[in-house]
């Protein structure tokens, strides 16, 4: 899919084409498993333990992070996995 977006930037001749087809293939390669790793392994998570902390009272207290800790890691990685294409 992240190649197939990239495609229309190779229409500007053979040298052009070239270095596109390079960076796409270093954008794949390398971006987009860090953006799913990073994104549903940690930024979504712990966002999601954050705003259940807050939600529930007190984003610094144990029992609110607790629970955030508890409901929000598991929804947190699910949810993370679909979005982190959208974030590459």
């Amino acid at each position: 899919m992240s190649l197939g977006a990239a495609l229309p930037s190779m229409a500007d001749g053979p040298l052009g084409s070239v270095a596109s087809a390079a960076g796409s293939v270093t954008a794949v390669i390398v971006d987009t498993p860090e953006g799913i790793i990073v994104d549903s392994l940690w930024r979504c998570p712990h966002h999601a333990q954050k705003c259940l902390a807050r939600s529930f009272g007190d984003e610094h207290g144990f029992g609110q992070n607790l629970a955030g800790y508890v409901i929000g890691w598991p929804f947190g990685v699910l949810w993370g996995i679909p979005t982190a294409p959208l974030t590459v």
